[in-house]
């Protein structure tokens, strides 16, 4: 019996100075781990941020397929606009922004600015596809509500093609370039004699060809040239219809 009290008593001795000191050894790494994570989740943080800062490439070249027709105006229901806003720069971001061989709808001359501006803001609050030009002191618009003057099938109407491409988003981007440095163009997607479709840009639209001259030979090519990256010396006049309501 007392062979193994003398036992015990060691023992627990030495358990009594044992357990507190690996309980504090626990508890310092304890400590260290929660230091290291912490000094993790803050490079990730900062990983993060570098990455946010970088620009994204664009990594895609390859060319649009099988594109018809598409509307490259800003979203209407997202730009509030006050009507004593609008003016002819900004309407024109809001027009109608491509055309076919054939269209609905015709043109209107007006030579009074505000009567012509009326007319524009008239449609975009109602929804009315439109367009307007201007030339000197004239101002073509275009809705797709306005009807044919009486016993005519089609109306004949001049543009200038100023660009040429069988890419459409070669058409489209620097359309969308020009709309916003206040030129009044439009994409246009056509098919060539043999069938095949093609794209292109168009400035302005005339019921009169005296007065797609006077605005052909007042354009910045210096300026178009620097916002698209190519030439427009070759541009040419060429005729589109549009046919009312029909």
């Amino acid at each position: 019996m007392k062979k193994s009290k003398g036992v015990l008593l060691p023992l627990m001795v030495t358990l009594l100075f044992i357990l507190p000191f690996i309980a504090f050894l626990m508890t310092t790494y304890t400590i260290y781990l929660k230091n290291q994570m912490n000094k993790f989740d803050i490079k990730i943080n900062d990983i993060k941020i570098k990455s946010e800062d970088i620009p994204e490439k664009n990594v895609s070249n390859s060319p649009i397929k099988d594109i018809q027709l598409i509307d490259i105006r800003p979203n209407i229901s997202e730009l509030k606009y006050d009507i004593k806003e609008l003016n002819y720069y900004n309407l024109i971001s809001l027009s109608k922004s491509s055309l076919e061989e054939v269209n609905r709808g015709a043109i209107k001359l007006f030579t009074d600015e505000q009567q012509a501006i009326n007319e524009v803001i008239n449609a975009y609050q109602n929804n009315i596809e439109y367009f307007i030009t201007k030339t000197n002191d004239k101002f073509y618009v275009y809705r797709e509500d306005y009807e044919l003057e009486e016993n005519v099938d089609e109306q004949f109407i001049y543009t200038i093609q100023i660009y040429y491409t069988l890419n459409a988003s070669n058409a489209y981007l620097p359309t969308n370039t020009l709309r916003k440095a206040g030129y009044p163009v439009l994409a246009f997607n056509g098919k060539s004699t043999g069938g095949g479709k093609y794209w292109g840009i168009l400035a302005g639209l005339f019921i009169n060809k005296s007065d797609a001259v006077d605005f052909s030979n007042n354009m910045d090519d210096k300026q178009i040239t620097e916002l698209t990256g190519f030439s427009i010396e070759g541009r040419w006049y060429k005729g589109i219809r549009f046919i009312g309501q029909r």
